[in-house]
């Protein structure tokens, strides 16, 4: 009789189990595409602070540069690129802020950069920006909305300086967790930021004066290849 009953159990979760839909993969939109770049200061780049809406003023970083290839190169199909970049963000700012400056605009495909404020105010004792912090809020925004998304693109934090360095190395947890994070979803890729700028490093014509004045922010040679990592990997001409 026992026997009787525990296959009749098994049988009804195997029936339930086969007749739950599994979840539906985002469908590529059509017309326009929808871009929303979430993030810190190397996003922000003087973007308008008053509004986050179509025709805003997108800053002078390699958001703005992204959106004047599109322009110039789909012209009426270019997609409608939104800056939600905010100087001094961490990860933590970032959430706070997500549902109104991000989620609001029901981007098609959502970017974000964040984490090196996170490294950053870690390493002088600032509480809430660890490496596990860091990857719990990442993976609560991801849980929460990266399937609400077409794509979704994770870009690690960054420093422009030589590999080795100490804060290179620390830097390198919140990179592997974005890497790791990116994996879990089907819909979402990984831009190794770190990789475009040691590229351009080691160039033998390399000049930092030209080309960061911190080693984190970017002037326009180092905009520019940032925004020429980001064509590729969005590849929506």
């Amino acid at each position: 009789m026992k026997k009787s009953i525990a296959l009749g159990l098994s049988l009804f979760f195997l029936l339930c189990t086969a007749c739950t839909p599994a979840p539906e993969e985002p469908k590529k939109p059509e017309g326009p595409l929808t871009i929303v770049f979430a993030g810190d200061s190397i996003t922000d780049a003087g973007r308008d602070q008053e509004q986050i809406a179509p025709g805003m003023n997108l800053g002078t970083g390699y958001v703005k540069m992204v959106d004047d290839y599109y322009k110039e190169t789909m012209g009426e199909n270019a997609p409608i690129i939104l800056n939600a970049g905010t100087s001094g963000n961490t990860s933590e700012q970032l959430m706070a802020r997500f549902r109104t400056d991000v989620a609001a605009h029901s981007p098609d495909i959502l970017v974000v950069l964040i984490g090196v404020n996170d490294h950053y105010n870690g390493a002088h004792g600032a509480p809430n920006c660890t490496p596990e912090d860091f990857e719990r809020r990442i993976s609560r925004m991801m849980h929460d909305y990266a399937y609400e998304y077409y794509r979704v693109v994770l870009a690690t934090p960054f420093y422009i300086e030589q590999p080795g360095t100490p804060r290179r190395n620390e830097l390198k947890a919140y990179q592997d967790i974005l890497r790791e994070i990116a994996q879990e979803y089907e819909n979402t890729e990984l831009l190794d930021a770190q990789a475009v700028f040691d590229d351009a490093v080691a160039k033998p014509d390399y000049s930092a004066t030209t080309y960061t004045p911190d080693q984190v922010h970017l002037y326009e040679p180092a905009a520019k290849d940032l925004a020429q990592a980001f064509i590729r990997i969005l590849d929506i001409a």
